[in-house]
């Protein structure tokens, strides 16, 4: 199985660094699209002269267009090689605001040697994600209340290819127990594994509840 996009990002709207956006006008316009459209025309006119040129000019122009999203909610961003083809991706560190479980989010904008520009409109996120930059793997995780999922990928170019996935389920069983079950799909050997368990956990890779920041 293999993945472009692990979860939809919940903040999206980028400026691309590889060609000029259009927007087409509509006669029946609602006062939030205006409100949106209104600051997207500010944001453009406001918008400082980056040196496309370079990668790093093409990353600033495109954050340019995220800051608003992600920074207000603590955001960090840097470039640097998150796919281990050797060249410079975007990398978004924040913490996300719905849900009741744990939310540290990465959001990661590749580059593409062959177009030789930033994929902004095909941006992959990750929740609570640890990298593996030796192996050139991703193990991700998302568990709230009732449950939830966990997958580990590895980088193959600018997709992933997924190695396992984990669905958990959690049911309370009293006032201070649960039971967890969770169920283990191996891609590469395609068996199924499934236990009981007290306690939410997940294998050493996934660093669960010990999320570990790139960006410092």
């Amino acid at each position: 199985m293999r993945l472009t996009h692990l979860i939809v990002p919940v903040f999206f709207w980028a400026i691309l660094a590889c060609s000029p956006s259009t927007n087409k006008e509509s006669t029946t316009k609602s006062t939030d699209q205006e409100s949106v459209e209104d600051q997207l025309r500010l944001n453009r006119e406001h918008m400082p002269n980056f040196d496309t040129t370079t990668v790093q000019g093409k990353a600033d122009k495109i954050l340019w267009g995220f800051k608003d999203s992600y920074g207000n909610q603590h955001g960090e961003d840097t470039l640097i090689d998150m796919n281990g083809d050797k060249y410079p991706d975007i990398l978004i560190e924040y913490y996300g605001g719905a849900g009741t479980g744990l939310k540290n989010i990465a959001e990661i904008i590749l580059f593409d040697k062959s177009s030789n520009c930033f994929l902004a409109d095909s941006s992959i996120t990750f929740f609570n994600p640890t990298f593996d930059f030796k192996n050139n793997t991703v193990a991700s995780y998302y568990i709230a209340s009732g449950g939830g999922s966990a997958y580990k990928l590895k980088w193959n170019g600018l997709v992933l290819d997924t190695l396992e996935s984990i669905d958990l389920e959690i049911t309370m069983t009293g006032k201070d127990n649960i039971e967890v079950f969770p169920v283990l799909y191996n891609y590469k050997t395609g068996k199924t594994s499934k236990t009981i368990s007290g306690i939410v956990d997940l294998p050493q890779a996934y660093h669960y509840f010990d999320y570990q920041p790139i960006v410092i």
